[in-house]
């Protein structure tokens, strides 16, 4: 990976982005509304090191935790919001927040360890996207409520990759960890529910 970065001019270890990761993850959670922005920033970095690479995965992880900031930021506003006011639910949000905010620095000293190796496996960085779609889409609704429906759309860079539509009918659907019918999401999964169509807008 070192020998890949250097010929394209970019002389960075790959200790130091695993670095930085992690200093990015050790701010969010310390303050996490200050920080989204850092969260977008180290999801650009890492997709740039996707297409660097080649690596669909890394490419999709740091799509997603580019995309992080506004699906928190919903979260973590709320959370405020209801301090004082509403009691039992006040206290739910505050759980949900901070684990929340917890696993996803979490998840980001693990993507660390991987570039810490200076080998990026993708079996593992797999395993860690799919934990991201199940904290950031499946879990971090915007209300915490049972039996709550969530339409995602198709990954852009993904759907381009294999000429697949990005019109409504191939949304994939999220049901809620409360719901019976839950299934956890892969990167695999994406691949598999999303239909062949020429059509891309």
């Amino acid at each position: 990976m070192k020998r890949l970065l250097c010929k394209i001019g970019l002389h960075i270890e790959p200790r130091e982005i695993a670095a930085f990761i992690r200093r990015t993850a050790q701010a969010f959670k310390a303050n996490p509304l200050l920080n989204l922005s850092e969260l977008a920033y180290a999801g650009m970095v890492i997709a740039s090191i996707g297409f660097i690479k080649n690596i669909d995965a890394l490419k999709l992880l740091g799509d997603l935790i580019s995309d992080a900031p506004d699906k928190l930021r919903s979260l973590i506003t709320l959370h405020y919001s209801v301090l004082g006011t509403l009691g039992d639910i006040q206290a739910m949000i505050e759980t949900v927040t901070k684990e929340a905010i917890e696993r996803d620095a979490t998840l980001l000293e693990e993507l660390a360890d991987i570039f810490d190796t200076g080998k990026l496996d993708e079996n593992k960085i797999i395993q860690i996207l799919g934990k991201f779609y199940d904290l950031l889409v499946v879990k971090n609704s915007p209300q915490p409520l049972q039996y709550v429906s969530k339409l995602i759309h198709p990954p852009y860079n993904l759907a381009r990759k294999h000429h697949l539509s990005l019109s409504p009918p191939n949304y994939i659907p999220f049901i809620s960890r409360s719901n019976q019918n839950y299934r956890p999401f892969t990167y695999h999964w994406i691949v598999s529910q999303i239909s062949v169509d020429p059509y891309i807008p």
